[in-house]
């Protein structure tokens, strides 16, 4: 069975939490260091299809936003949909593990960045 892996980047929602504003409209929005391309190919080496996830044939869309901080480190990370615990799971240590993204831009000043990341898992 093939692994086929579809990740889109929407951005969204402005939040402010204490004094660190998180940004959806910016200058320069965030990027996984290499673009797209990087990421599908980090995602196509790192991903572990749960085996039983596998066995039973559950596929699915998995949906999380999290933050692109202003070193470009990666936090804040709320699950908006899920498929199950398994597929869930294995996207969120995905996006924990990515390495440090480039830093979204206002005003020619790194800043907090808000990003939607579907993970959609298929056998």
């Amino acid at each position: 069975m093939k692994k086929i892996i579809t990740i889109l980047l929407l951005f969204i929602g402005s939040l402010s939490f204490a004094q660190n504003e998180v940004h959806n409209v910016v200058d320069v929005y965030p990027e996984f260091v290499g673009g797209q391309e990087a990421m599908l190919k980090y995602f196509d080496q790192n991903l572990q299809y749960p085996e039983t996830a596998k066995a039973s044939n559950v596929e699915g869309m998995v949906h999380y936003t999290f933050v692109v901080n202003a070193d470009g480190s990666i936090s804040d990370l709320t699950l908006i949909s899920g498929v199950n615990a398994e597929l869930d799971a294995e996207a969120k240590r995905l996006i924990e593990e990515m390495p440090a993204w480039t830093p979204g831009k206002k005003d020619g000043q790194n800043v907090r960045t808000l990003m939607r990341l579907p993970v959609d898992f298929k056998l």
